[in-house]
C-alpha cells in the first residue's frame, strides 16, 4: 500500500503542467492571473486625467489627451484603443481637432503635429510662435487656425506648413475658435471675454494664385508608390504634391481606381446571424467567411457590431474588426489616393469620386468615396510646387 502511495505521487510530480487557459472578460479583453470574471469594462480609459476629447466627423472615434500622457484614439463601436502618440507635453492643456474628412487628428500644444487617423503616423509638424490655446480646421481642411496664449491667431498650410501674418492681435489670450457653417465667418473668444468675428476669413491670405503644378508621368509613378509606403510624413508631400498637379494625377489616379464589386447581401446576413448559432462548427465557418470578405463588408460589420445584443456575436465581430484597424499597403494607398481626388477641384475628380461611390455596398472603398465626394471643396487655391524626390 506504502509503494502504491508512493507511485501516485511520484506520478503526480512527475505529470506535464496543464497550461493555464487565458481568461478574457466578455469583451475579449485579458484577465489578471486568478480572476473568474470581470464586471464592466476595461476599455474607454485614458492613460491619465482627460482634458480634452474630440469626436470624428463620422462620429466613429474618440481622442482624448491630457498634458502629461499621450493621446489616444478610440473605437466606439467596439470601445477598443486603436492608437496612442505622443508621450507628454510642457503645457496644461493639449487641443485636439479632427480635420473636416476624418483623415487627420491635429494635436496641438508648444508645437501642433498632424497625425494619419489610418496608421497613426505623423504627416506634418507645424510650429507656431507661441503656445497654442484653440485649433480649427478650415471647412476644405487646407488651412490650420490656431489661438495663441499670449494673444491672436496665426494659420498654417496643412499641405506645406506655411504660416501666414499673424491677425487678431487686440483680442489677447484667444481660448476657442469655431467657423460657421458656411465656412464664411472666423469666430474668435478671448480670455479678455471679447468675441471677434471675421467675414473673410484669414486663411484666404495664404490662398495663393501661382500656376498650378506639372508633373512629368514618371513623377506621378514615384508619388503613386509612395502612397503606399508607411512613412506619414512622406505620404503627405505626395498627397499634395498629386492635389497640385490634378490635371496630371487625376486621370492617372481614375485608370488606377476602379469601383468596388457588390457584396450578396443575403450570403453577409446568413453569416452574421450565424455568428449566434447553438452550433459551434457553424459559428467558427461564419467568422471565417467573414474574415475572408474583410474589408469589403467593413462599414456592415461595423454596423451590426453596434446593434447586436448577443455577446459572443459581438466578440466574434470585434475580433474581425480587429484585424482591419492597420490598413495593408493597397488599401492605405487607395485611402490617400481618396484624399488626393477629394482635394482636387476639377470636374474630372468628381467624376472618379462619383463613379468609386457608385460600387458595392458596404465596401469599405464604396462608403470612402462617399464621404470624400460629400467634403470635396467647389474651389481650390492652387498650391505651391513640390517635386518628386
Amino acid at each position: 500500500m506504502r509503494r502504491l502511495c508512493s507511485a501516485i505521487v511520484l506520478g503526480l510530480c512527475c505529470a506535464p503542467a496543464v497550461p493555464r487557459e487565458n481568461k478574457t472578460d466578455l469583451h475579449g479583453d485579458p484577465l489578471p492571473a486568478g480572476v473568474a470574471t470581470r464586471l464592466g469594462t476595461i476599455r474607454l480609459r485614458h492613460a491619465g486625467p482627460s482634458n480634452v476629447i474630440a469626436w470624428s466627423p463620422d462620429g466613429k472615434l474618440l481622442a482624448a489627451a491630457d498634458a502629461a500622457g499621450p493621446t489616444q484614439l478610440w473605437d466606439l463601436s467596439t470601445g477598443k484603443l486603436l492608437r496612442q502618440f505622443g508621450q507628454g507635453r510642457s503645457v496644461s492643456r493639449v487641443k485636439l481637432v479632427f480635420s473636416p474628412d476624418g483623415k487627420l487628428l491635429a494635436v496641438g500644444a508648444a508645437d501642433i503635429k498632424l497625425h494619419e487617423i489610418a496608421t497613426g503616423q505623423e504627416r506634418q509638424q507645424i510650429s507656431p510662435t507661441q503656445d497654442v490655446k484653440a485649433l480649427v480646421f478650415s471647412p476644405d481642411g487646407r488651412y490650420l487656425v490656431a489661438g495663441l496664449n499670449k494673444g491672436g491667431m496665426q494659420v498654417f498650410e496643412v499641405a506645406t506648413g506655411m504660416r501666414g501674418s499673424q491677425v487678431g492681435d487686440p483680442l489677447g489670450d484667444v481660448q476657442a475658435l469655431a467657423i460657421s457653417p458656411d465656412g464664411a465667418t472666423l469666430a474668435a473668444a478671448a480670455a479678455d471675454t471679447a468675441v471677434a468675428l471675421w467675414a473673410k476669413p484669414p486663411w484666404r491670405e495664404l490662398a495663393r494664385s501661382a500656376a498650378p503644378l506639372r508633373l512629368e508621368p514618371a513623377e506621378v509613378e514615384i508619388f503613386w508608390k509612395t502612397l503606399a509606403q508607411p512613412d506619414g510624413r512622406r505620404a503627405h508631400q505626395a498627397i499634395w504634391a498629386l492635389t497640385g498637379a490634378s490635371a496630371q494625377s487625376v486621370p492617372f489616379l481614375r485608370d488606377k481606381l476602379k469601383p468596388a464589386d457588390a457584396v450578396t447581401a443575403k450570403k453577409v446576413e446568413q453569416y452574421l446571424r450565424d455568428l449566434d448559432n447553438d452550433n459551434f462548427g457553424v459559428r467558427e465557418k461564419a467568422t471565417r467567411e467573414l474574415e475572408l470578405l474583410g474589408d469589403q463588408v467593413e462599414t456592415t460589420l461595423r454596423a451590426a457590431l453596434a446593434d447586436n445584443s448577443s455577446l459572443e456575436a459581438r466578440r466574434r465581430l470585434g475580433e474581425i474588426l480587429e484585424h482591419l484597424e492597420d490598413p495593408p499597403p493597397e488599401r492605405l494607398r487607395l485611402l490617400r489616393a481618396l484624399e488626393v481626388l477629394e482635394h482636387a477641384d476639377s470636374d474630372d475628380a468628381r467624376q472618379a469620386l462619383a463613379a468609386l461611390a457608385k460600387g458595392g455596398t458596404g465596401h469599405w472603398l464604396t462608403d470612402s468615396a462617399r464621404r470624400a465626394r460629400a467634403n470635396a471643396p467647389r474651389q481650390n487655391p492652387a498650391l505651391t510646387g513640390i517635386k518628386a524626390e
